[in-house]
Order: C-alpha cells, then structure tokens, then sequence
C-alpha cells in the first residue's frame, strides 16, 4: 500500500488511543502526517560550545554538558521550583539553569557533582545568564544536529508527533511519486524520499540558506512536493 494512503494506526508507536486522537484532527493515513512540516528548525550544530557562555551570547541556543555545582529549591512550595547551578568541565564557565515548575523526580536527575547536558536559549537572568526551562538529558544524549519542532496535534506532544513522523521516515520508500520516472529525470527531479527526508530531518551539511528556506516554505523539497500534488490533481482518473 502507498504510504501516502497507510492507515495512521499501521505506524510505529501509534496505538488506538493516539490513532484515535490523530484522526479526530483529520490526521488519517500516513500522508496527511508527513504534510505536517516542521513550525521551525534548531540549529544545533554549533551548540555544544561553553564559548556561548563566555561570550554572554544572550539569545544564543546552547546543548552544554555541565557539572553540577549546587541545586535549591525555589519560590512557592506548590511550584516546586528548581535552581541548578553547572560548572564547565575543566573550565571556568558557570551557567543558572531555571526550572519554574520542576517535574518530580529532576532534581534526582541533576545530582551534586553529576554531569548533564543542558539544551534550551541564553536568556540575561539575575545579573547573569541563565537558561529557563531547558531540557535536561544524560550527558552522553544524542542529539540531531538540525532539530525539527513540530506542533502538538491535540493532546499528543510535539515529541510524540516526532516519533511518530521517524517512524513514517523508515518507511517512506513506499512513498508513490506520481510524476512519471521519465518525467522527473527530463525536470531533473530529486525523488519525493529525497524531499520528505530534507523537510524532516535536514542534514548536518544543510546551509543555512536553504534551512531559511525550510523555515519559509519555500525551498526545493518544498516545490518538488508541491509539483507532485499538482501533477497527481492533473493527471484525469481512468
């Protein structure tokens, strides 16, 4: 079956419920998930740098590995409120991580001279910068180098919908191009694979040119995807 037309539910890490609350958003086969591109890109290549830190780069995307140096509970007990101070490892670097409203069980995760990889925007603080809300994940986390984030689809999570969108990704040579080899080797066509995997998982090589085009729509994954649609709604049914 093309994967275009694959019923949501026959995907990875898609079960009754989320099948269920996926269709009630009009989210139906497989096709209808993948035209749900990205709402931006994280550039990641150059995060992993405590020179941003230094450099007081306010506004600047940081994926830092850091050393605990000191944890506080803060602001009202209702909140349960998290401060973490990291140390650069080996350095002199010191960054605040902020958590307004911690989840149970992280403070657990950020202990007293352990190290974590913090991901989140350089933001002045208290006479200093901080990062509010970051993710915190194990210091040996990978972490793609061009970061699609993707709109919550009702309750499901944005990560959810990612998962969900890698596992269409594994499967995306089922993809039927409805442009005609022979046509898309005349138009110098890239293959609709190409064009999907360059919308969703952009390669560590993509210049930031084309990630701009990403962003805005207007790139030529974009335009092969959209000459495909309009190929297919041209082409006069048998």
């Amino acid at each position: 079956m093309d994967l275009q037309d694959l019923p949501i539910e026959e995907l990875k890490h898609v079960g009754l419920q989320a099948a269920a609350l996926l269709r009630a958003r009009g989210v139906v086969p497989a096709g209808d998930l993948l035209a749900r591109a990205p709402r931006r890109y994280l550039d990641l290549r150059a995060a992993d740098d405590w020179d941003l830190v230094r450099e007081r780069g306010t506004g600047a995307r940081v994926a830092v590995v850091g050393t605990v140096a000191d944890t506080r509970r803060i602001g009202p007990q209702n909140r349960r409120g998290l401060s973490v101070l990291l140390r650069e490892p080996g350095g002199l670097g010191a960054l605040r991580v902020v958590f307004f409203n911690a989840p149970p069980g992280l403070a657990a995760k950020a202990p007293l001279g352990g190290r974590v990889r913090v991901v989140g925007m350089l933001r002045e603080g208290s006479g200093d910068l901080e990062l509010h809300q970051p993710r915190l994940l194990s210091p040996d986390a990978r972490l793609a180098p061009i970061e699609p984030v993707y709109g919550a689809v009702g309750t499901l999570s944005p990560a959810t919908i990612a998962r969900v969108i890698d596992a269409a990704l594994e499967r995306v040579s089922e993809w039927a191009d409805p442009v005609p080899p022979a046509v898309a080797a005349a138009m110098k066509l890239a293959p609709s694979s190409a064009a999907l995997a360059a919308i969703h998982r952009p390669s560590s090589r993509t210049p930031v040119a084309e990630l701009i085009a990403l962003q805005r729509g207007t790139s030529w994954a974009h335009q092969r995807l959209g000459f495909e649609a309009l190929h297919a709604a041209a082409v006069p049914l048998a």
